[in-house]
């Protein structure tokens, strides 16, 4: 969603002698199926508290409150939170495993991680959140773990020359 999406919905309804009336039949339908794509039931009732002569719009705000993923997109520009979770397990191993080995502006870097958790976090929420980024740092930890010496070697001379493009 951009910060000017407009996304509405209203209760499910058919027309009768020129009059708009809501279908329990449809809205019955609609409240079973809805759950099936992960939706909880504040969402579903969200959808079809508004009649068929209303609208009611959905913000990002209430999208997150209701449990419901929110990718914010900017233009052309979509920015997801597993982009920052990317960002702070890297920054994370960054940190743990090559301080020793690597030069770097410690407090940059620290700046980097706290920007990144904010922005994951205003775009999922804490709890999503942790849950986005716990499974990324087990496979990265995985990886690390598993990589020879040499290869690590690869990996931090790797680094270095992407952190010195960064100005890190």
């Amino acid at each position: 969603m951009s910060a000017s999406s407009k996304i509405g919905f209203h209760a499910a309804y058919r027309e009768e002698n020129g009059e708009y009336k809501e279908s329990g039949v449809a809205k019955a339908e609609i409240g079973s199926y809805l759950p099936h794509l992960g939706l909880r039931i504040e969402a579903i009732r969200f959808f079809t508290i508004a009649g068929p002569n209303d609208f009611l719009l959905l913000t990002t705000e209430q999208a997150r409150a209701l449990g419901i993923d929110v990718f914010e997109q900017d233009g052309l520009k979509v920015t997801t939170v597993d982009i920052y979770a990317g960002r702070f397990v890297s920054y994370g191993m960054l940190c743990s495993r090559c301080e020793g080995f690597l030069l770097f502006d410690k407090g940059i870097v620290e700046r980097e991680t706290l920007e990144a958790i904010k922005a994951g976090q205003q775009i999922a929420g804490n709890d999503a959140w942790i849950d986005i980024w716990t499974p990324m740092q087990r496979a990265a930890l995985r990886r690390w773990r598993r990589s020879s010496s040499r290869r690590r070697a690869e990996w931090r001379t790797n680094l270095r020359h992407h952190l010195q493009r960064r100005s890190l």
